[in-house]
């Protein structure tokens, strides 16, 4: 929520966010690449072929372009965030030269546009899918009971545990997706009309899932939903 939020306040909060993002996506790759603050040739190698993949770019490119030292992991990763940040600063704000001045201010606008809307379209839907397993961790949490386990407790830690996947799922995909953003693709406009009928298809599903409200008869017995549908055939008969 509180993404979701700073998201939509504007441009410099989509910055702020996507720094974050970057530096919490380094620190884990490098976290599950070393155990400890000591770095070998394996762990080196393997984190960098992470962070290619995650950025798109290969790993001499990566190595050449950068100022990685391979010290120990906590130098690793500090030159790692900083390399990022500054590649995604540069490429966010890249114009080619052909490029007027308006034309560049228009692509940079373009890009904060594209920003927000892959931000916004990777939470939604992770969090859309949260729920989703949080119903089935629920369907199947009873059956804890019959191994002497408190299925609340139970529900509580597998609840936790999903929701640190799905943040960190989403915290790579964010990531990846800000380093191969195609703004020849990108269509705003689309976007919105997309959400739109979601939105419709959540309201109308709603609407539908709501036991019908039972009319009010003072000098009588309320009617069943049957009871009221027959009654409206037949006064619908009687029009005709």
């Amino acid at each position: 929520y509180a993404y979701r939020r700073e998201v939509l306040e504007g441009s410099d909060q989509i910055t702020s966010i996507a720094y974050e993002l970057i530096a919490a996506a380094i620190e884990e790759i490098v976290a599950n690449q070393t155990m400890e603050r000591a770095l070998t040739e394996e762990t080196f190698w393997n984190t960098i072929l992470a962070v290619s993949r995650l950025i798109g770019m290969s790993e001499n490119e990566l190595l050449e372009r950068s100022e990685i030292t391979m010290h120990n992991a906590d130098t690793l990763r500090k030159d790692l965030i900083n390399f990022l940040q500054m590649r995604y600063e540069y490429y966010t704000h890249y114009c080619p030269e052909e490029l007027t001045e308006e034309e560049c201010q228009k692509r940079i606008s373009t890009m904060y546009e594209a920003q927000k809307w892959l931000i916004l379209e990777s939470i939604d839907q992770a969090w859309k899918q949260h729920m989703v397993h949080l119903d089935a961790i629920k369907e199947g949490i009873g059956l804890r009971g019959w191994g002497q386990k408190n299925p609340l407790i139970e529900y509580k830690k597998e609840a936790y545990a999903t929701f640190k996947d799905m943040m960190s799922h989403t915290r790579w995909e964010i990531v990846h997706y800000l380093f191969h953003i195609n703004l020849e693709k990108f269509d705003k406009h689309a976007l919105e009309a997309r959400r739109e009928r979601e939105l419709e298809q959540i309201k109308t599903s709603a609407d539908e899932q709501q036991p019908d409200q039972p009319q009010s008869n003072e000098d009588g017995p309320q009617l069943s939903r049957e009871e009221r549908r027959r009654l409206a055939r037949k006064n619908k008969k009687k029009k005709k």
